[in-house]
């Protein structure tokens, strides 16, 4: 079949209707993906080629965009499925990255490709197209050229003016054609002042700054595993402070200095609906802050120096995470603490798996102490948003906990437990009975069976059974009543949960 498949897309790709002809054989590509049909690198490689070209070619006025955005997909869906080692076993796979910014310019300039008059029309041809050709290019960024991200900032640097109307769609190309991984190796520091310098006439609020972040966070992420230089954010750090706290709604509790150097570099520009539009753009942009933060923390400086500044914007929310509060900033700042958690845990398992690896890492690992730190600061935070009113705070809180339970498992899980056995007996408690209940279903496999954690808190120093968790048990069960639906459902997950990992 993956032959046939070839032969075809050969010969529509040099027909003068290509994407027409080369509709049944995408048609058979994408039935044959779905079925697993296996691909070697070579053809894989072909394949993308092929479709690559389709995807970017110009539009003669009488051709179906909804064909051209059918081949994007595809293209986009094989790129996802394999990396550039599989493609330097098929006989190396580059991408031009020039033909997508063309396609992405067309687009954008094109009556008939522009969907600014309506954002709310999500399901039309044209918005579909956008975001497809987005999707492209976030995967084949990948295999751009090495050493080409200073001609792409070449390239954009007449669209990053921000006295230009196009300034809002230059910050988008930006964040959508940085190269990745190693093809961003040299040039790591010029793509940084790009953005920041960007940043610098972004609104707090706007979808442009949420893509400078992203930029900014994919860099920073691929200094810290070695993939690309070294890069000094001390510089930047207060900026992304200052618009990180903007951003999460509660900007005044901003003290006089932070507020100078706000407003020294904001100058509002009016965003521009973008390709990366989503329902709420702020979480994506508090997601990379909280990446930018993490991943900046000195592991070889102090706990109380290198957390400083971490530790005052938490000192700044947290009367916000109080369980009365409501509105739209209570998700933002709940957001915020399920990606701060998730980035600690995902930088202290890397760190783990290169240390137990002997590969050495670039950035200083965080030591027990920094985790201990972290946690005192974000736990009671995290368990205030567990009783929130806010439904989305309560499941922001509850993923949360479930990361700081792998930071530290013993402690998460008997500091869960306690605040349990508190909710089910103390009369000044009983309304959190529910969402504790909740929150311990969810974490059943770290309560019986804890999974040696991301400082190597191994196996061993588990204690089963606990009494405590025999106590529960025996609370739990005056729980269910049918009175109390959402509680009895709580309690009786948690009864099934703790019967089926019983070792």
């Amino acid at each position: 079949l993956v032959p046939a498949i070839l032969v075809g897309l050969r010969a529509a790709r040099d027909a003068p209707d290509a994407l027409v002809e080369a509709r049944p054989f995408a048609g058979a590509l994408k039935h044959a993906l779905g079925r697993k049909v296996r691909l070697d690198d070579s053809a894989w490689c072909e394949l993308v080629r092929i479709l690559f070209n389709l995807s970017t070619r110009p539009l003669d006025a009488d051709a179906q965009l909804g064909e051209q955005t059918r081949c994007i997909l595809l293209c986009g869906a094989l790129l996802g499925k394999r990396d550039s080692g599989h493609a330097a076993s098929g006989g190396g796979l580059e991408l031009p990255w020039r033909p997508l910014l063309a396609a992405l310019l067309r687009w954008h300039m094109s009556p008939r490709h522009r969907p600014f008059a309506n954002r709310l029309l999500a399901g039309s041809t044209v918005r579909k197209h956008g975001g497809a050709l987005a999707l492209l290019m976030a995967a084949a960024r990948e295999h751009f050229p090495p050493g080409c991200a200073p001609e792409i900032v070449c390239a954009l640097e007449p669209l990053l003016c921000p006295l230009s109307s196009s300034f809002g769609f230059g910050s988008y190309a930006l964040a959508l054609l940085t190269p990745s991984r190693e093809r961003l190796a040299g040039s790591a520091l010029l793509v940084v002042q790009t953005a920041v310098g960007v940043v610098v006439y972004a609104d707090v609020s706007s979808e442009l700054l949420r893509n400078c972040f992203d930029t900014l966070a994919r860099v920073a992420k691929s200094a810290f595993v070695g993939r690309v230089e070294k890069v000094d954010w001390s510089g930047h750090m207060p900026m992304i402070y200052t618009r990180t706290l903007s951003a999460l709604g509660v900007a005044a509790v901003l003290d006089e200095g932070a507020l100078a150097v706000l407003q020294s570099s904001s100058r509002l520009i009016a965003p521009e609906a973008s390709v990366l539009s989503t329902a709420f753009p702020v979480l994506s942009l508090t997601k990379r802050a909280a990446r930018l933060i993490v991943l900046d923390i000195d592991g070889s400086a102090s706990p109380a120096e290198a957390l400083a500044r971490l530790l005052q914007l938490l000192r700044a929310v947290e009367t916000f995470c109080h369980p009365s509060n409501d509105g739209w900033w209570v998700v933002r700042l709940g957001h915020f603490l399920l990606s701060l958690t998730k980035a600690l845990d995902w930088r202290l398992h890397w760190e783990a798996a290169a240390a137990a690896a002997g590969t050495p890492t670039v950035f200083p690992p965080l030591s027990a102490a920094h985790a201990e730190a972290m946690l005192d600061a974000l736990l009671p935070l995290v368990l205030n948003g567990v009783h929130s009113k806010n439904m989305m705070m309560r499941a922001f809180a509850r993923k949360a906990l479930h990361h700081l339970t792998y930071v530290r498992a013993t402690r998460v899980s008997h500091a869960l437990v306690e605040h349990a056995l508190a909710a089910l007996t103390e009369q000044t408690a009983v309304h959190q009975a529910e969402s504790m209940l909740h929150v311990l279903a969810r974490l059943v496999p770290e309560l019986v069976r804890a999974r040696p954690s991301a400082l190597a808190e191994g196996a061993a120093d588990w204690e089963f059974p606990d009494e405590r968790v025999s106590l529960l048990l025996e609370l739990v069960l005056p729980a269910i009543d049918a009175s109390t639906g959402g509680k009895s459902k709580a309690a009786l997950s948690l009864v099934h949960g703790l019967l089926l990992h019983l070792p």
